[in-house]
């Protein structure tokens, strides 16, 4: 019996040696399997690795640059608006001068200029005050149309002479149609044919009171010399 069992000891022993052997093939052919899946891992993992570096690393600087522009216009829109609402301030602190501009142009306007003086001219300020004229004709005293006011001009009444009037010389005395005196004739100008006398007055109360208004009839006593004086027209001509 023994002898038996070690001859099929014997006769099997090159069977499980070849056995052994195909389990040791298979487990190495498995670890180098394993070995390399694992080195191939590691190289993919090396290999990907930079690219997924440079992919965070462009992220990153995208989003910082997008944080840094928006800080930046941000910044434009506080100075900008900055600048806006003190401009809007400045304005509103401003615009008070206008109105005050405008009263004082206002008041210029409204401000009577100073009458241009000529050399040796004396103004109408400056004359010595009027003699009041308190005269009356009596009723068999002769009076003629002389003209009638066509403007006054501050204390000045100017009257426009009717057509075929003998032209009067300064210093006549002029009527109402009451008979009593307006004024004397202060000056004449104009053509001789229709001249324009200026009979002027110390205030225009005092032409108020006189009656005298644009269309007045004004009236002259040719008969009597003590008040009315004429212009020799030959004598012009000479």
């Amino acid at each position: 019996m023994l002898q038996m069992d070690e001859n099929l000891t014997e006769g099997n022993g090159p069977a499980e040696a070849v056995k052994d052997e195909d389990m040791e093939v298979t487990v190495t052919s498995q670890l180098e399997d394993v070995l390399v899946t694992s080195d191939n891992a590691e190289m993919v993992s090396n290999t990907q690795t930079p690219l997924e570096e440079e992919r965070a690393d462009a992220q990153r600087h995208s989003i910082a640059a997008t944080v840094s522009l928006d800080t930046h216009k941000s910044g434009e829109d506080s100075e900008d608006s900055d600048s806006d609402s003190s401009s809007s301030s400045s304005s509103s602190f401003s615009s008070p001068s206008a109105p005050a501009a405008e009263e004082e142009d206002d008041d210029e306007g409204f401000s009577q200029p100073a009458p241009i003086k000529t050399r040796d001219e004396i103004l109408l300020e400056e004359l010595p005050a009027v003699e009041e004229v308190c005269i009356t004709l009596p009723e068999d005293a002769e009076l003629q149309p002389l003209g009638t006011v066509s403007n006054i001009i501050q204390q000045l009444v100017i009257i426009q002479s009717l057509k075929d009037t003998p032209p009067l010389h300064d210093g006549s005395i002029i009527f109402k149609s009451d008979r009593e005196a307006a004024a004397k004739v202060f000056e004449v100008f104009g053509p001789v044919s229709s001249p324009l006398y200026v009979l002027r007055f110390n205030s225009v109360d005092q032409i108020i009171s006189k009656g005298l208004k644009e269309g007045t009839t004004l009236y002259y006593a040719p008969a009597i010399k003590e008040y009315t004086g004429y212009i020799l027209t030959q004598q012009l001509r000479l």
